[in-house]
C-alpha cells in the first residue's frame, strides 16, 4: 500500500527557562516537527526538513529530531547561530533568532521541487518564515509551487516577528491565504490584527465575521481552549475540534479526523 507522504519545514529552537537568576531548564522545541511527530496514522509517511548550525547545538538538535516519531529528516548544515527562545519569569517570552542558521535557508538548499511530487500533503508555518523579509520571500515562493503541484498546503499564521504593524500582518495574512487549503489561527494573537476589532470575544458568531473577511473556505481558528473547524461546504457550520494541549496536538488531530480520514 503506497502511503500519503506529510512534509514540513520549519527551524528548531533552543528553548530556555529560567528557573532563578543563574540556572536555566534547556530544552529544543519546533511546533512544525511536533505536528508531525503526534501524527498518528498507518497511511502516511513523514518529512521534517529544516536547516542547523555548524556546531554543537546542530549536534544537539539531530539528537532532538532523532527522538520524535518521523520517518524521514531531511536537513543541511550552514554557518549561523542557534535560534533562541527565552522564557523568563518576569519579562515573559523573548524570541533571539536573527542571522540563525535558518535565518539564510533558502529554495537552494533543497530539492524542493522533488519533494512537493512526492508529497500529498505539507505543513508550513509563519513562526519559522516571518524571521526576515528572505525567509518570507522563499514561504511565498514554496506556496506558489505548492499549488501548481495541487499539493494540500496548511498554514499556521502568526503575526510576530518582522509583522509588527497590524495592517501589514492583515495584508500578508491575505497575500498568502489564497494559496492555502486549511489555515489555522491563533485567536489570541489575531485579534489585535488590523481589520478586527480589538475587543473582539471568541464566540461562533465573531468568528464567522473573521472568517467572511478572509479568502480561505477552511478555517481553524483557536484559542488556549477551544478550536472551530469552518468549512464553506457545511454552510458555515462550526465543528468544536475538542480539547487540546499546545497547537501541535490541536494540527495533529486534524490532520487525522480531515486529511487522512482515521478516528
Amino acid at each position: 500500500m503506497n502511503k500519503t507522504k506529510i512534509g514540513s519545514i520549519g527551524e528548531v529552537l533552543l528553548y530556555l527557562i529560567e528557573k532563578n537568576e543563574s540556572n536555566y531548564e534547556k530544552a529544543f522545541d519546533s511546533n512544525e516537527a511536533n505536528a508531525l511527530s503526534m501524527i498518528k496514522s498507518s497511511k502516511c509517511q513523514k518529512e521534517f526538513i529544516t536547516i542547523i548550525p555548524k556546531n554543537r547545538f546542530g549536534d544537539e538538535v539531530i539528537s532532538y529530531l532523532g527522538s520524535l516519531d518521523i520517518d524521514k529528516i531531511n536537513y543541511q548544515r550552514k554557518d549561523g547561530r542557534q535560534g533562541i527562545i527565552f522564557d523568563f519569569k518576569e519579562r515573559g517570552i523573548i524570541l533571539d533568532r536573527k542571522y540563525s542558521a535558518f535565518y539564510f535557508a533558502s529554495a537552494m538548499d533543497f530539492d524542493f521541487i522533488k519533494m512537493l511530487d512526492e508529497s500529498y500533503s505539507f505543513h508550513l508555518s509563519m513562526d519559522s518564515f516571518s524571521i526576515s523579509i528572505d525567509s518570507y520571500k522563499y514561504l511565498v515562493s514554496a506556496l506558489k509551487l505548492a499549488k501548481k503541484k495541487e499539493c494540500l498546503i496548511t498554514l499556521s499564521f502568526t503575526s510576530n516577528n518582522f509583522f509588527r504593524n497590524d495592517e501589514q500582518s492583515f495584508i500578508v495574512l491575505n497575500q498568502i491565504s489564497k494559496y492555502v487549503n486549511y489555515l489555522f489561527l491563533d485567536f489570541n494573537r489575531l485579534k489585535n490584527v488590523y481589520a478586527f476589532n480589538k475587543g473582539l470575544e471568541f464566540s461562533k458568531e465573531k468568528l464567522l465575521d473573521i472568517y467572511k473577511k478572509l479568502k480561505v473556505e477552511d478555517i481553524i481558528i483557536f484559542n488556549e481552549e477551544e478550536a472551530y473547524f469552518i468549512n464553506k461546504d457545511d454552510c458555515l457550520n462550526l465543528v468544536d475540534l475538542g480539547k487540546f494541549h499546545n497547537e501541535s496536538e490541536l494540527i495533529a488531530r486534524f490532520y487525522n479526523k480531515y486529511i487522512l480520514k482515521e478516528n
